[in-house]
């Protein structure tokens, strides 16, 4: 059962983070990306870490989504990213 959790959660925050790519949300996905890689770093060595630092990811990144981040802009106006 928990990896149907893992799968769906992981399946469901990846699919957030490709919607803030195609929005050029670079800021916000950087940050939501960040968090990511730090709760699976803490969270690493057992299948119920993982499954709580999965799902504690994918509630930051729906939040973040909902309510994103007043983050200055890292990249400068003149620099275009464009995702395809």
């Amino acid at each position: 059962m928990e990896l149907i959790v893992i799968g769906l959660v992981t399946a469901a925050n990846f699919l957030i983070l490709k919607i803030k790519a195609e929005q050029n949300r670079w800021a916000d996905l950087a940050f939501d990306v960040t968090v990511l890689f730090i709760l699976s770093y803490l969270f690493t060595g057992t299948l119920g870490g993982l499954t709580v630092a999965m799902i504690s990811s994918f509630v930051v990144s729906a939040f973040l989504y909902f309510y994103p981040p007043k983050i200055k802009k890292i990249f400068s106006s003149s620099t275009k990213f464009k995702y395809k």
